[in-house]
């Protein structure tokens, strides 16, 4: 589980959490990290539908959630997140069609 606390980190840059066994949902205080630039939280057990709140991740250039167990719509606000070059997100169980806000995100 990704503790509420995460969100007092409010300089942190990187996190990797990825291949941790982890489960649950990400807690809404993760999206208070707006200097993150590395997200990686792949291959866990991780759940829920991803918050409209990814959008205040503006920093981030790497978004790596793949192999966990997401589902419902993804997010048009992640498409506010201009300056993402890396998404992975495979192996979820997202719904829809790619939101046409992604193609904000020049970089990728």
């Amino acid at each position: 589980e990704i503790v509420t606390e995460i969100g007092t980190l409010s300089q942190l840059r990187v996190l990797e959490l990825h291949e941790n066994k982890l489960s649950g949902t990400i807690p809404t205080e993760l999206y208070q990290l707006t200097l993150l630039q590395h997200l990686r939280m792949d291959k866990n057990s991780l759940h829920g539908t991803l918050s409209t709140d990814i959008g205040r991740l503006t920093s981030l250039k790497n978004l790596a959630i793949g192999s966990n167990n997401f589902y419902g719509p993804i997010p048009t606000t992640v498409g506010f997140i201009s300056s993402l070059e890396y998404l992975l997100m495979h192996q979820n169980r997202f719904q829809g069609q790619l939101p046409p806000e992604l193609n904000s995100c020049t970089m990728m």
